[in-house]
């Protein structure tokens, strides 16, 4: 792995279906306690909020998802 230890935690995104978290090549990732809310009037289909490609030791929990909001972003 190239990233060690990396850490997202109580953060709030705000996304129109994108992934707030794309990883690669890291050990030892952790995110949690953040909320993510997904904005309407973009369309398209929403892509899954986390993206690992190469990834190890990944921990993912105690995340918030809400939405949609019924305004834009």
């Amino acid at each position: 792995p190239f990233h060690h230890n990396v850490t997202i935690e109580d953060n709030t995104f705000f996304t129109i279906g994108v992934p707030v978290v794309y990883a690669f090549s890291t050990e030892g990732l952790t995110v949690r306690k953040n909320r993510l809310f997904r904005c309407l009037g973009y369309g398209g289909e929403p892509k899954p909020p986390f993206i690992l490609s190469h990834c190890c030791q990944v921990k993912i929990g105690e995340n918030v998802f809400a939405g949609p909001l019924e305004y834009s972003c």
